[in-house]
């Protein structure tokens, strides 16, 4: 999908919003929460014990 293609979706979705989004709006079913601090530093230090810096490519060895 090009940008252009992307942008013609959203435009069409401002006046026809897909139905799941409209019945979780009615329902009032909001999305889950991001990624907190603590999983965040749970991610960081399970690649830590594989060697790899978060954010930093990895070497297989």
């Amino acid at each position: 999908m090009g940008l252009r293609e992307y942008a013609a979706m959203w435009r069409h979705w401002a006046d026809h919003p897909p139905v799941s989004l409209m019945v979780a709006g009615y329902l009032g079913i909001k999305p889950k929460p991001k990624a907190t601090a603590n999983q965040d530093a749970a991610i960081a230090e399970l690649m830590g014990m594989f060697g790899v810096a978060p954010g930093q490519p990895g070497t297989i060895r």
